[in-house]
């Protein structure tokens, strides 16, 4: 009877401990939601540290970018192509490339995000070391449920929201 009884208990006891590392192992693969402000702040941390590479065609970068909306893109592209014909150095008065400007401000550093406007969908990120009013308001919107950057705003344009 002692043994019939130390086997059932043995065998709870095995089931019972399955079941925790089970339960464990699903509650530690779930996937963290991403919120506003961290997609800003990976997609401006991302886009210069490819841009500072120079292993990369930035401009591909962001054509190819999945959290990038569709209008974002043609968007991208438009201001690419109307600057198509500026100096290398960005040295003539009318260019103004997407994001990175001329290409003199930039940032090897990483960003944080210091304000999210909800009822906008802007997210303003600065640069962790500058202590200088330069940011970017970067629109995230979401899309089937994934954040998405729709917007990419530099301080040297100005901006009404």
């Amino acid at each position: 009877m002692k043994k019939i009884f130390l086997i059932i208990i043995g065998v709870m006891m095995s089931i019972s401990i399955n079941n925790f590392s089970a339960t464990k192992k699903r509650a530690t693969g779930k996937v963290q939601q991403q919120s506003p402000q961290s997609m800003a702040v990976n997609f401006i941390n991302n886009y210069f540290k490819a841009y500072t590479s120079g292993e990369i065609d930035i401009d591909q970068w962001v054509y190819d970018n999945s959290s990038i909306t569709q209008r974002y893109r043609k968007e991208y592209r438009n201001e690419v192509l109307a600057n198509e014909n500026c100096s290398p150095d960005g040295t003539i008065d009318e260019c103004s490339f997407p994001i990175r400007d001329q290409g003199g401000d930039l940032y090897t550093g990483k960003f944080k995000a210091t304000n999210y406007n909800p009822s906008t969908g802007y997210v303003t990120v600065k640069p962790i070391q500058s202590f200088s009013n330069e940011s970017y308001k970067i629109k995230v919107i979401k899309s089937n449920g994934k954040w998405m950057v729709d917007d990419v705003v530099p301080w040297w344009k100005e901006i009404t929201y």
